[in-house]
């Protein structure tokens, strides 16, 4: 096999930052191969596979890059920003010109998942190109919007406050300007300038007979085949699964070039840091400019040493920054190091115009922190996580003079906050901000699809829906809802009995001398011993309060009347905070303590 070097870099774009990653043979040659990923919630959930795509060109000896658009992933930007589908073409173009002028590369093929494969046809007649190679393509504009349509009134924003004049299909702000832009689009009246076309549609989608034919009819070699795996690769995170038929088929393609020196790409390692205006969170850039964004920041692409793990680190500028500490930001389920929904850019970003410094951590088998043995590889709550944690507190410590730091995290990423402060005694870790914790105890072999915790996701929905005379109405009308409802309901009380005697056998088992015992109440005062400060950021109608509710008793009042601990609501949020509502909560609570913290 052969043995390939990722390398993280920037590329400046006028007053903008993207990242790119360059994988790397070890005889690399002057016909590379550059990744177009999607946009959205499919860059999102298909980060992982287009990471074993690249390692898979690469491992056959062709140099390869991924990159991130404007304002998408990790490069700067904003979904409000205007011009979105000329930013997304012009950063293709910036991201070729870059690698042709600065690496040696003479010949480049284009290839593309989904909207990058679209966004790939259009720049091919733009920039000179060998191959296009477009994966399940969006083929029309309308379509597209009509699909995240449907998945804002069926996903995780179903019942919640959505902004009329924008879409939010899958988690991310598609505004009415986008919308335009991509209803315009249809690829069937394009024609790529390639020296060859290669279309892979999957198995799991109407195979699109229109574009085919348009496709077949132009004046440059042609080729369509029928892929399997695109579903699987395209689910959330978690359940994700790397296409390995697919990659293999695909990497088949011949792509010929002459060698080239190494050292021309191993370069690319002086430009992994960088400096631009960065803005925060808001419905556009302009008020996110009013509201005090347009300030500038540094991000250092960090790949701790002697450890697979990677991470970036944010630094604000103009800002003091020396005594207020560094916040860790922790992998939220198989998410990589951006978040669900791109949050934790956004927190970051937040904290950093507050004059906070931010690191975003991928977990060992998480985004870029790759874990050599690909059985273990996106786990959410792998075993590794504390020592991950306490590595890159050393790095920080040793590397850039940090002595003070928060974690924080979203769902496994709040669980692994709880965790490292109840087991280790890091001295420089002062605080642990968990948001959305399922599970204060993970043990393998727990479902990462269901866990009690759900039962009060449908138990919350049953209370609110409780008052509703209709809804009542409805309910009685569907007997297989029925059975449904009562089945919860039973539930929730064997949850809630069964955490009030789990508190009297805590008791019993503590006093004769029983160790290791999963006991919330004693181990959230352990915490607090340590003088570890402890705040809890909480959705509306998160299950994860009722856990922690009758986890901890009539410790938890306690604890809040001594102000030991201290928790925080947001309204009209979900577990991963998809709504702009939602997510301009959380963050405004995040201001707010930021904005009171006292070292």
């Amino acid at each position: 096999m052969n043995q390939i070097e990722r390398i993280p870099f920037y590329i400046e774009m006028g007053k903008d930052v993207l990242l790119a990653w360059c994988h790397l043979p070890e005889h690399p040659t002057d016909h590379a191969v550059l990744i177009c990923p999607p946009v959205g919630h499919e860059f999102v959930n298909s980060y992982r596979g287009l990471r074993h795509l690249a390692d898979g060109f690469a491992e056959k000896g062709v140099t390869t890059f991924r990159m991130e658009y404007q304002g998408v992933g990790d490069s700067s930007g904003l979904d409000t920003d205007p011009d979105r589908l000329d930013k997304w073409l012009a950063s293709i173009e910036q991201t070729v010109k870059f690698i042709k002028e600065k690496r040696s590369i003479q010949k480049i093929s284009l290839l593309g998942l989904r909207m990058g494969a679209t966004l790939a046809s259009i720049v091919s007649n733009k920039i000179e190109i060998e191959n296009l190679i477009c994966w399940v393509p969006v083929v029309e504009g309308k379509r597209y919007i009509r699909e995240m349509l449907a998945l804002q009134k069926t996903g995780e924003n179903a019942d919640l406050d959505v902004d009329s004049t924008t879409l939010e299909g899958g988690g991310f702000l598609i505004t009415r300007e986008t919308m335009n832009e991509l209803l315009s689009i249809s690829l069937t009246n394009i024609t790529p300038n390639a020296k060859h076309v290669f279309l892979f549609n999957t198995d799991d989608l109407p195979i699109p007979n229109q574009l085919i034919e348009a496709w077949s009819n132009q004046n440059f070699p042609f080729t369509h085949k029928t892929l399997s795996g695109y579903a699987s690769m395209m689910a959330t995170p978690h359940n994700s699964k790397v296409p390995y038929h697919a990659i293999e088929e695909i990497t088949s393609i011949k792509i010929f070039g002459n060698e080239l020196d190494k050292n021309l790409f191993l370069d690319l390692k002086n430009f992994q840091q960088t400096r631009f205006d960065c803005y925060t969170y808001a419905t556009s850039a302009k008020e996110s400019m009013d509201a005090g964004g347009g300030f500038p920041i540094t991000e250092i692409l960090c790949q701790i040493p002697n450890t697979p793990l990677f991470g970036i680190f944010s630094l604000p500028l103009l800002r003091d920054t020396e005594s207020k500490p560094t916040v860790l930001l922790l992998n939220a389920g198989s998410v990589h190091r951006m978040g669900p929904n791109r949050n934790y850019v956004y927190i970051t970003r937040e904290l950093l115009s507050l004059g906070f410094k931010v690191f975003r951590l991928d977990f060992l088998g998480l985004g870029d922190s790759v874990n050599p043995n690909l059985e273990k590889e996106n786990d959410p709550y792998m075993p590794e996580a504390l020592d991950n944690i306490k590595q890159t507190i050393c790095f920080l410590k040793e590397n850039h003079k940090v002595n003070d730091v928060i974690l924080m995290g979203v769902c496994s990423g709040a669980y692994s906050a709880f965790q490292f402060a109840l087991h280790e005694n890091e001295e420089v870790a002062h605080e642990i901000l968990p948001i959305n914790p399922l599970t204060f105890y993970w043990k393998e072999g727990m479902s990462l699809d269901f866990s009690p915790a759900d039962y009060y996701f449908d138990w919350n929905s049953y209370q609110e829906s409780m008052w509703h005379k209709d809804r009542w109405i409805k309910l009685l009308k569907d007997p297989k809802r029925m059975i449904e409802t009562a089945k919860t309901t039973v539930n929730v009380v064997f949850i809630k009995i069964s955490a009030l005697f789990k508190l009297i056998i805590n008791h019993f088992k503590r006093s004769s001398g029983t160790k290791d015992i999963e006991d919330l109440a004693w181990d959230l005062n352990a915490i607090v011993k340590k003088n570890i400060r402890v705040k809890f950021f909480f959705a509306e109608t998160d299950p994860g309060y009722q856990l922690l509710v009758e986890g901890t008793g009539k410790t938890l009042n306690k604890l809040l009347r001594e102000q030991k601990i201290n928790i925080e609501f947001i309204p009209k949020a979900n577990h991963n905070f998809s709504s702009h509502v939602g997510r301009t909560g959380l963050l405004k609570k995040i201001e707010e303590h930021f904005s009171l913290h006292k070292n």
